[in-house]
């Protein structure tokens, strides 16, 4: 069976001269290879066959940014790489990829634009099988800039998390978006919200129960403009619950979250002070209540 998150293996990925430096370790190196391409995310899929990860590289003709997918074996001897998307000047990403639930496929997310010329991008959805093969490519959203960061799967249908910006620009921020959508692709259900006071950022962390909706993602506040970690709970049908704001007085952005054993939630990423970037870790209950 697949780990949908590798996490039993440490994994470093470097950006060197659009060339993938990637190794990975158990304590001790295993291989260290390097790919052509560009920038890679840092997440790791793994199956029997191998490793699946994806991210995107530049190309310089016309400042085009091109989806790039690859699986290597355990040994990093690549088995397949593919090109996905047309190629739009600098508007095709990909931020995030998960197994299907038969494990036949991965599907990914991210942002692309519609068309060359668009002035916005759409959250970008699409999925191919572990052979490779892109079985569908699909575009949601409206004219103004929207992005996806997580794609969580439960059930028989996957949650997508991210942004809708209020404006092209962005500089206002936006309303934080959840997309529903089945095994093909096609939207179940939607939830937009936004807060008093401040702006969403964007949802990077989706956890879900049999009873609510956990999600962890970035807020602003409109008079400090801190960063923060904003931490919402929906019901299943996507209404607000509660939502709590907390951090530190650094610029605190969030990168994934999870559950334990005992049914708290953890909370992770990076806060940036002093010209450095901090990893933090926070342990809360299935409320929102710091432990």
């Amino acid at each position: 069976m697949p780990n949908l998150k590798l996490n039993r293996i440490l994994k470093y990925i470097l950006v060197m001269s659009a060339v993938f430096s990637f190794t990975i370790s158990e304590g001790q190196q295993i291989f260290q290879k390097e790919y052509s391409g560009g920038q890679v995310w840092q997440q790791i899929l793994e199956n029997d066959n191998g490793y699946f990860f994806a991210g995107h590289k530049l190309l310089l003709g016309n400042y085009s940014h091109q989806i790039c997918v690859y699986h290597i074996d355990h040994s990093g001897n690549i088995i397949w790489a593919k090109h996905v998307g047309d190629n739009f000047p600098a508007g095709e990403f990909v931020y995030d990829y998960t197994f299907s639930h038969d494990s036949s496929a991965i599907l990914f997310v991210g942002q692309k634009k519609p068309t060359a010329s668009s002035s916005y991008n759409n959250t970008l959805i699409f999925k191919m099988d572990i052979n490779g093969n892109l079985l569908w490519f699909k575009l949601l959203g409206d004219t103004l800039n929207n992005r996806s960061f997580i794609i969580y799967p439960f059930e028989s249908f996957y949650y997508i998390g991210g942004i809708s910006y209020y404006n092209l620009t962005e500089d206002t921020g936006g309303l934080a978006s959840i997309l529903k959508i089945d095994e093909n692709g096609s939207l179940i259900s939607e939830f937009h919200y936004s807060f008093n006071n401040g702006t969403s950022l964007g949802i990077y962390g989706i956890f879900r129960d049999s009873s609510n909706i956990y999600i962890a993602g970035g807020y602003r506040d409109y008079l400090t403009h801190n960063s923060d970690i904003l931490f919402t709970i929906l019901d299943t049908s996507g209404n607000l619950i509660s939502s709590k704001i907390f951090g530190t007085p650094m610029e605190d952005y969030v990168s994934s979250i999870i559950s334990d054993n005992n049914g708290n939630l953890i909370i992770s990423g990076n806060s940036l002070g002093f010209g450095n970037f901090y990893r933090y870790f926070t342990k809360i209950d299935n409320s929102g209540n710091i432990m």
